[in-house]
């Protein structure tokens, strides 16, 4: 493609050599260069445009709102696009690039109401739910306080289930869903990592080679301590699509499970020489958890309970101790094992 795109552009500079002035060779020559990401070129084609061609100009600053996306200058892109959405206020896809450029720059209230201001004018389009979505998502990850987290996320939900009905078979709504079961409540929490398994493997079958699928579900495996089970997918979505925060990724999970398992051996070997600490068997069960080993993690804990016998008032060890015992006997790998 880069070769046709070099040929285009002799094409409209040879116009141009007749003709400075031919808005259709500039226009061309700008979107070529934009597709190319050339830095100023296509600004400068813009600019003439714009002073020759006024009957185009919402064409024209749309164009050169997307050259300001493309190199990250996102204040002269949030101008445009605040202009291009006030002057066509009906135009649901005005409000929806909007939307885009507040996503981009953090502001996500303010994102959110553009994309609402979008689906409330073409309320058939899934795409502007899901961005909804993804916007309180992102809004609800940033907030500190409990329960306000908590009502935007009930609103991510509430979108994520209106643009289902408008569209089932979205893979990013499907996505949605998954972050939002990871991040609803605590992010360890083995329930909601289950729950997220179970929707993106459901994502998966609609879209099968969807790299951010694999990256995603890499991300659950190594939440439930599915640690080969994680870098497999981390390493399919690194082969989908090629990047290199994904090879950063593969390198860490293996390193990762490294760790825990030579821990593993570290505190085995330290029991076997101090086999009345409970300290060591306590480390031992979040060892053992981390490497998706539940059930086994569950029975050290006890194991430490019963080293901790008689139980003394306000001990941290033994407090520590029951919050692991509740915890795994209420996860469901545990119960289901």
């Amino acid at each position: 493609m880069l070769g046709v795109d070099r040929d285009a552009i002799d094409i409209f500079n040879q116009v141009l050599h007749r003709d400075p002035n031919t808005p259709c060779a500039l226009v061309g020559r700008a979107l070529v260069n934009l597709n190319l990401a050339k830095v100023k070129a296509p600004l400068t084609d813009l600019n003439r445009l714009l002073a020759l061609d006024s009957s185009n100009k919402g064409f024209y600053y749309d164009l050169e709102a997307q050259y300001f996306e493309k190199h990250a200058e996102l204040t002269s892109a949030l101008a445009l696009r605040k202009q291009l959405a006030q002057k066509n206020v009906g135009n649901a896809s005005a409000w929806f690039d909007l939307g885009n450029v507040y996503r981009r720059m953090n502001r996500y209230k303010d994102a959110v109401r553009s994309y609402k201001k979008a689906s409330e004018l073409d309320p058939a389009n899934a795409n502007y739910r899901e961005h909804i979505a993804f916007a309180y998502l992102l809004l609800g990850k940033s907030e500190k306080q409990p329960q306000m987290k908590k009502d935007v996320f009930e609103k991510a939900a509430r979108e994520i289930d209106e643009g289902f009905k408008l569209q089932f078979q979205s893979v990013s709504l499907h996505e949605d869903r998954v972050w939002l079961c990871l991040l609803n409540k605590e992010c360890d929490s083995p329930t909601n990592a289950l729950a997220a398994l179970d929707e993106i493997n459901r994502t998966m079958k609609l879209a099968p080679k969807e790299a951010c699928a694999y990256s995603l579900r890499s991300d659950v495996y190594e939440r439930l301590g599915r640690w080969d089970e994680a870098i497999d997918d981390a390493n399919t979505a690194a082969n989908l699509q090629p990047d290199e925060s994904d090879a950063k990724r593969l390198s860490s999970l293996k390193k990762g499970k490294k760790a825990w398992v030579d821990f593993l051996a570290a505190i085995q070997t330290a029991i076997s020489k101090d086999p009345r600490n409970p300290e060591l068997f306590v480390a031992q069960a979040k060892a053992l958890v981390s490497l998706g080993r539940p059930a086994e993690g569950l029975e050290r804990y006890k194991q430490a309970l019963r080293l901790l016998t008689p139980e003394k008032p306000g001990d941290r060890l033994l407090l520590r101790v029951k919050q692991g015992i509740a915890l795994l006997e209420a996860d469901p790998r545990v119960k289901n094992n």
